[in-house]
């Protein structure tokens, strides 16, 4: 994470500004302060009840030669619910995005006008001028959602490593947590059963916090795809309800702006990816699960249990 900060740092500075002009263009609200103050507490509540068993385990002697894990571990989840942020702003940009084609769409479909013909008053002159601001604002949908694509295109180049590193680690360290407490829970004494508990009770709230953050980024990716296609869907709902027989201008401009979306939608086909090696959504987490429960049941072969 650091290094790629110091290696796109002018690139993520302005993919944070131009995320940050669209927020304030859409009029949306995509703080996440609450949400990143009390994660960030559990994970340091995390941090203190780890660090208090293991001093209370091997004494501090031993314990300050793995305050680097702990610091390893601070900035590894802190980066994770970053890239968490960063995907739940971009759906709502695209929600928000939605609900104006929703609110443009039928305002078009409803709009009672006729044709204009030869002969022009003042009044066809306002109905025509009602039907360029939706003809505008429809064509602003389309722009809005091309410069959304490309956010997400430079996420995909900023983060992906990042969620790729991200995966790996959470796979190894799910491992490692595994072993460690299988390991100790041997050698530590039966008498006392407080510190086999407190063993049990720390990897199992690490494995839980990396799993349960990892899901949110998956999860946030699939649902960021699944608003994208919505789209199109939204298009077609609104196409199914024009007549047969276009005559209204109101209706040849609904039928050319949604087919427009529709064709853009279909060519920029949107993805979250882990720097191409998969795409990141909730099918991630099978592999996740699948490759610890591969290991366990291997493991299982040599160790006595």
């Amino acid at each position: 994470a650091i290094i790629s900060v110091l290696i796109n740092g002018e690139k993520l500075k302005l993919f944070l500004h131009d995320l940050y002009e669209m927020m304030n263009k859409f009029q949306i609200d995509c703080s996440l302060k609450k949400l990143f103050i009390i994660t960030e507490i559990f994970i340091v509540s995390n941090l203190i009840l780890d660090g208090a068993f293991w001093i209370a385990t091997v004494g501090i002697y031993i314990f300050k030669y793995y305050i680097g894990r702990s610091l390893y571990f601070f900035i590894y989840t802190t980066v994770i619910l970053l890239l968490f942020c960063i995907v739940s702003i971009l759906k709502k940009l695209i929600k928000k995005l939605n609900s104006n084609l929703k609110t443009t769409s039928l305002n078009l479909l409803n709009f009672k006008a006729v044709s204009v013909g030869n002969h022009v008053n003042h009044t066809e002159l306002k109905l025509e001028n009602i039907l360029a601001v939706y003809q505008r604002d429809l064509r602003e949908i389309r722009r809005n959602q091309f410069v959304i694509y490309e956010s997400i295109s430079v996420y995909n180049k900023l983060f992906g490593y990042q969620i790729l590193f991200a995966t790996i680690v959470a796979i190894i360290y799910t491992l490692d947590l595994l072993m460690l407490c299988l390991t100790f829970s041997k050698n530590m004494c039966m008498d006392n059963p407080q510190q086999i508990l407190g063993l049990i009770t720390v990897c199992f709230l690490w494995m839980i916090t990396i799993f349960v953050l990892i899901s949110l980024v998956a999860y946030a990716c699939d649902r960021t795809v699944s608003e994208y296609e919505r789209t199109i869907l939204i298009c077609y709902k609104y196409l199914n309800q024009l007549p047969i027989s276009l005559k209204r201008d109101n209706e040849f401009i609904l039928q050319n702006e949604l087919l427009a979306i529709i064709e853009q939608t279909n060519r920029l086909q949107l993805k979250f990816t882990a720097a191409g090696f998969f795409n990141v959504d909730v099918t991630m987490l099978g592999f996740i699960f699948g490759s610890v429960t591969s290991y366990i049941i291997v493991a299982m072969q040599f160790i006595e249990i």
